[in-house]
């Protein structure tokens, strides 16, 4: 049957709606290439570390890491035509691209490994390592699991981590993509002129109201502002904790998106 059937189970409050990042789940597809991840890297901070479980009769299973120029992921992603084994092409080998994902695969540092584990009275695959990034300016990555010669589709227990900085303590940048570089004091700034803004339109509704001038639009106006705060609010607080764990709180983030429809 012409049917594909792909779960992704995340381990948030919800849904998935973290943009960078720790990105962990199951993926369960019957097709032979999945797109997974993007990540917006700077050049020599950027990290990509993998920590990847998978059933041996699954093999052999990699990891693609497109960049973002139109003969690469653009190519792989918007040409539905394209075979597993067309994708596989578009990546040049010179760059270490492709992560086989078996013991027997060659691996360019000593951080990375896979090793052959027993679980559930089967062979598994366990396979971590890590990648950093070196490039003219910073630039998306586009990460995808498949097995071009698979007749079992694919299965993969998966955490990918995407970092942007050395420096675990840089709230600002460490689990950021570039695009979303200071997010958090971007969020928090307009979350102090929402406040101040709405202590001012207290003030003026109060003098207002004294002269009996208080138009049922400035209410309206009043009600709104209301709504910003609370939405500012649960976006900073989803930021403040995505800062610190990768993860954050996406039902906040949802919540919020919906206030400001």
């Amino acid at each position: 049957m012409g049917y594909n059937i792909t779960i992704i189970v995340i381990f948030c409050f919800l849904i998935k709606l973290v943009d960078g990042k720790i990105s962990s789940g199951i993926l369960i597809s019957n097709n032979d290439w999945e797109y997974l991840d993007r990540f917006c890297f700077v050049s020599q901070e950027g990290t990509f570390k993998y920590n990847i479980y998978y059933p041996k009769n699954f093999e052999l299973q990699s990891i693609y890491m497109y960049y973002d120029t139109d003969n690469q992921w653009k190519a792989a992603y918007n040409n539905i035509s394209l075979t597993c084994s067309d994708r596989e092409r578009l990546l040049d080998p010179k760059n270490y691209q492709i992560i086989r994902l078996a013991p027997s695969a060659k691996f360019i540092d000593e951080h990375s490994s896979c090793e052959t584990i027993e679980k559930n009275n089967e062979s598994w695959y366990h396979c971590f390592g890590k990648r950093s990034f070196f490039s003219m300016r910073p630039r998306w990555w586009y990460f995808a699991i498949g097995n071009c010669d698979s007749q079992n589709g694919l299965y993969l227990e998966y955490s990918l981590l995407m970092t942007n900085s050395h420096n675990k303590t840089d709230r600002w940048k460490y689990h950021f993509s570039f695009d979303e570089f200071y997010a958090l004091p971007i969020s928090l700034l307009f979350l102090f002129l929402i406040i101040v803004l709405l202590l001012s339109s207290i003030i003026f509704s109060y003098v207002l109201k004294k002269r009996k001038m208080l138009h049922i639009t400035f209410r309206l106006f009043l009600h709104s502002l209301v709504c910003e705060l609370i939405a500012s609010t649960l976006l900073w607080m989803h930021f403040d904790r995505y800062a610190d764990d990768g993860e954050g709180m996406p039902l906040l983030k949802f919540c919020s998106m919906i206030l400001r429809l």
